[in-house]
Order: structure tokens, then sequence, then C-alpha cells
């Protein structure tokens, strides 16, 4: 089993509220290191978040493209910052 995360939202920009870090953290309390105190906010690391699970679920084979959405407006859609909807895929096959 492999799993690749696309382009996504990256760490420097990924904001969250404290409710949802601690709703994180419930879940898995070794997650803090996915997360950077920024205001009175908090900084998400999306893709550590994802690793972590997949990771306690046996997924050992993890890629990512570790392409930011939000930093690259020419080539990327992203909500959080264009503030309007726009589409995702998500695929999975076997061979």
């Amino acid at each position: 089993l492999l799993a690749w995360f696309g382009p996504a939202i990256g760490p420097r920009r990924f904001e969250v509220g404290g409710e949802v870090r601690e709703a994180l953290l419930d879940r898995d309390a070794g997650a803090g290191g996915a997360f950077v105190a920024h205001g009175a906010k908090w900084l998400a690391d999306l893709e550590a978040l994802a690793r972590r699970r997949l990771q306690a679920l046996g997924v050992s084979r993890i890629q990512a493209s570790s392409e930011c959405t939000h930093s690259d407006p020419h080539r990327f859609f992203s909500h959080r910052r264009d503030g309007r909807t726009g589409r995702q895929a998500t695929l999975i096959w076997i061979r």
C-alpha cells in the first residue's frame, strides 16, 4: 500500500483555532509537534497529521508533493487564499 499526498495548503499557511488543535490532540496526544503557535491561533501541518494517522494504521510507504497550494496562486486553487469554492479530487486504485 502506498499513500501519496498531492499539493495542499502548507504548514506555514494553514491556520486553525485552539478548538481544532485540541480535538486533534484528543485523538492523538503525540500530534503536538504538528502545531506551531501563531498569535491567538495555531499553524497546523496537515501532511504531518495525515502521516501520523496513516502510520498508526500500518501504512509505511507515504510520499508527498510538499507543494503549498496557498503559496502558489498561478498553479493552484486555494479556498483559504481566494475565499471561493473550487474542485478537488481523491483517487484510489488497485493494480
